[in-house]
């Protein structure tokens, strides 16, 4: 079977098994995943980057967990440095336990990607990567059987689409004049599938440990 890239090739793979595990192990610390990373990070630029998203989205601890609704909500976060950047992807999600569709309903992304010589060219990134890291996280999945690919057309190889976006987005550009240029395309997008995969278990109980996170497999694992 002929393979292709992707935008960051192996990255999003790779950060959703550490990012889900990292806010596995803070759970069973008895620790608020925001306060674990920061408790273990020597990296002065990725403490600020989880800090800033933290802050923007409105990240409250949680001190208990409602399971009784038909939606429920949670928060989760991710951190990526790579591509001489740092960026952390925090995010409100809505559970539909009966249908499985996990709604991306806020999003807050902290980005330092050194010297920023172009602001609007870096909010547009990320903003490309808001849109195709969600589709990405939820929806998109090659699937094939013995003899050939069956996901051919938009219909058999599902995006997102408009009403998939969130209804709130925050970005902060942490500006660095004292550092080299860095990557802007690529360092938020790979956050997306574990930030959101740690907040339906933020707002469920459950860990789900396979992306896309598409309705059918979320039911089956919340059953």
């Amino acid at each position: 079977m002929r393979t292709a890239h992707l935008r960051a090739p192996q990255e999003m793979q790779t950060r959703f098994g550490q990012e889900c595990f990292i806010d596995e192990v803070a759970h069973a610390a008895g620790m608020d995943p925001v306060d674990f990373r920061i408790k273990h990070m020597q990296e002065p630029r990725e403490i600020d980057v989880v800090k800033a998203a933290a802050e923007k989205l409105g990240w409250a601890k949680r001190t208990s967990r409602n399971t009784s609704g038909k939606v429920l909500t949670g928060r989760g976060i991710s951190l990526h440095s790579g591509y001489q950047s740092y960026a952390a992807v925090a995010v409100e999600v809505e559970v539909n336990k009966e249908t499985g569709r996990i709604w991306v309903k806020k999003v807050a992304i902290a980005n330092d990607c050194g010297l920023v010589v172009n602001p609007i060219g870096v909010r547009a990134a990320l903003e490309g990567q808001i849109m195709q890291g969600i589709s990405r996280a939820l929806y998109e999945e090659v699937h094939f059987n013995e003899e050939r690919v069956t996901s051919v057309d938009w219909n058999s190889y599902r995006i997102a689409k408009l009403e998939d976006m969130p209804a709130q987005v925050e970005l902060v550009l942490l500006n660095r004049p004292d550092k080299p240029l860095g990557g802007a395309g690529e360092p938020a997008i790979v956050c997306f599938p574990s930030a959101i995969a740690n907040a339906v278990f933020d707002a469920t109980g459950v860990r789900i440990r396979r992306y896309p996170l598409v309705p059918e497999r979320v039911k089956q694992q919340l059953a």
